[in-house]
């Protein structure tokens, strides 16, 4: 069994991150998220989405409404974390990264486990079948996923049932 994927890894750490911050938001006294620390700890978070997380998501790839959906409220952040913002504007820009990490994180786990161009299942497609691939793979990931196990098992010759 292989560990865990670096895409999987980054998502995680920039949610333990992105917790950290929130916790952050939740002690600020006031309307007005003034100090320094506090906006430091935005700013490290956006970083990391950027510098760490970003390009693994793009390598793998993800939903490009996803990706740009994640890429504007981290941008928002940044914009916010350069002079001292109301806290009700922080919270907001997390609650919609909250909102979208159930659907990115499944995609995450179901793209990251997709086998590459490389692997047995796209060297078993006709262009038919990577024509149905592709659309299932953009209507339902999991039975894209199911359809491509199918062609390896057909393509085995060393199974014995199906």
């Amino acid at each position: 069994m292989n560990g865990p994927h670096a895409a999987a890894e980054a998502w995680a750490e920039w949610w333990r991150r992105l917790d950290a911050f929130s916790a952050s938001i939740r002690r600020v006294r006031g309307e007005l998220a003034s100090t320094t620390a506090f906006r430091e700890e935005a700013k490290e978070a956006v970083q990391f989405y950027f510098r760490h997380l970003r390009p693994q998501l793009v390598a793998l790839p993800l939903a490009q409404e996803d990706s740009d959906e994640l890429d504007g409220i981290n941008q928002h952040l940044l914009e916010l974390a350069a002079r001292p913002n109301r806290k009700s504007t922080y919270r907001s820009e997390v609650r919609k990264l909250s909102g979208l990490r159930g659907r990115v994180e499944a995609a995450v786990e179901i793209r990251a486990s997709t086998p590459t161009a490389a692997q047995p299942a796209a060297q078993l497609t006709t262009s038919t079948e990577g024509a149905i691939l592709k659309t299932l793979d953009q209507l339902v990931p999991t039975t894209a996923l199911s359809y491509k196990q199918v062609l390896l098992d057909l393509g085995d010759k060393q199974r014995t049932s199906f």
